[in-house]
């Protein structure tokens, strides 16, 4: 599920090209309550906004969704900022993270860090790290899916971003399958063909 139109034709082209029957992307966004008809899965895996300017809750935002796709029973991977220590809110975002988690009866069974590296102009050295959820024996339950609260929302995407683009489309295309010219150049070999 993902609110980019694009990524969601590319995996669906991927499956059918693949022959995948059990694989399908949706065009979703988390601030939404999830489609009634959506299933109910036994893991789930995302990779957030930081957060770093609302103390996690846009993490906790795609975390509830993912808790709400497994019924609350069953294991979850978050991609999430590693802690650093130069930049205090790393380790309150993990702390309230993972407060969230305990609340909704779930333990942190793994955390891997420093798992991942961006190029990031306003944090070059950040690392995210892989903070796995395990729900505790007994969990199950389903809950109503609401729309996530306008409060939760101010600076979900840093700070004073809210979100304003509910999906981003895919124009169409006549070339199904291939990128667009202008998404790409070619560097030839020297004494190639011109």
């Amino acid at each position: 599920m993902d609110f980019d139109e694009r990524i969601v034709s590319a995996i669906n082209r991927f499956a059918d090209r693949e022959r995948l029957e059990t694989l399908e992307a949706r065009l979703y966004n988390c601030i939404d309550p999830l489609p009634v008809d959506v299933g109910n899965f036994d893991r789930f895996y995302t990779n957030p906004p930081w957060g770093a300017s609302n103390g996690g809750q846009s993490v906790i935002a795609f975390a509830k969704r993912g808790m709400e796709l497994i019924g609350f029973d069953g294991e979850g991977l978050l991609v999430i900022a590693d802690r650093d220590q130069e930049l205090t809110w790393t380790e309150q975002v993990l702390a309230n993270v993972q407060q969230f988690g305990s609340a909704q009866g779930f333990y942190v069974s793994k955390m891997m860090e420093r798992m991942h590296e961006y190029h990031l102009d306003d944090n070059p050295e950040l690392r995210s790290c892989n903070l796995v959820l395990r729900s505790r024996p007994a969990n199950s339950r389903v809950v109503e899916s609401v729309s996530i609260g306008a409060d939760k929302l101010v600076d979900f995407y840093g700070a004073g971003v809210a979100p304003t683009v509910r999906y981003v489309r895919e124009k169409a295309r006549v070339d199904y399958g291939t990128a667009p010219t202008g998404e790409y150049s070619f560097e030839k070999f020297e004494g190639g063909d011109e």
